[in-house]
């Protein structure tokens, strides 16, 4: 569930690139929220992941 809040706000941050412009800080949270999904994905998949 977590999984899904993540990738909503990654894809807002990036929207918020898209209109605002290219700010360095905002490369960082991209970079940040990846990441942390990256660790999530990680996470499941090692622990046999959520049932659908």
């Amino acid at each position: 569930m977590i999984f899904y809040f993540m990738t909503g706000a990654l894809a807002a941050r990036l929207f918020g690139l898209i209109v605002d412009g290219m700010v360095p800080k905002q490369w960082l949270l991209v970079a940040v929220e990846a990441g942390a999904m990256t660790l999530v994905a990680l996470w499941l998949w090692r622990s046999g992941g959520a049932a659908p």
